[in-house]
């Protein structure tokens, strides 16, 4: 349970707050994905849905930087809730790469994120597995292919969610 120590409770609960969102469930994602470091990255070196070749172009002269360096940065996951950047994009994040890990920047575009994945799938496992690969796939027996993951992510939720008490004092 040392993990909850480590998480910006007050601003996960003030950002989901603003956009509707169980801050339970947030905070459970973030303490997966990045046991509540701010400065969080990885490099996902396959990953492809990167936007397309005008968008780089325009973000990277907006920033100042290469259209690869643009193009490198959207295959990176970030931040609190490792995001990935090119999702940051595609939501209109428009500020440069080292903006994208700051706590509140962060959130807003991680939970709006896992908001349309939750509104896509209507299903919190779903939108859990997706967040974390894309979309709900499953193996032959029926498991998400992330379960381990989805597992992690669904046991902090359900200790958190068993304090509920904790947010009414925020």
């Amino acid at each position: 349970m040392t993990w909850l120590y480590f998480l910006p409770l007050s601003l996960i609960y003030s950002e989901c707050v603003a956009l509707k969102c169980n801050p339970n469930i947030i905070a459970a994602i973030v303490s997966v994905e990045s046991n509540g470091n701010p400065y969080a990255i990885r490099y996902e070196e396959r990953y492809s849905y990167i936007l397309g070749k005008e968008e780089i172009k325009k973000f990277a002269k907006k920033n100042y930087v290469s259209e690869m360096t643009e193009m490198v940065n959207q295959k990176h996951s970030v931040g609190l809730m490792q995001i990935m950047f090119a999702n940051m994009r595609a939501q209109g994040y428009s500020g440069q790469f080292a903006n994208s890990f700051d706590p509140s920047v962060n959130l807003k575009h991680g939970i709006t994120f896992f908001n349309n994945l939750l509104n896509k799938y209507n299903h919190l496992d779903d939108a859990v597995s997706s967040y974390n690969q894309g979309s709900p796939r499953r193996n032959r027996n029926g498991d998400y292919s992330n379960k381990r993951y989805v597992d992690k992510v669904m046991v902090r939720y359900k200790f958190l969610d068993s304090l509920k008490p904790y947010w009414e004092n925020m």
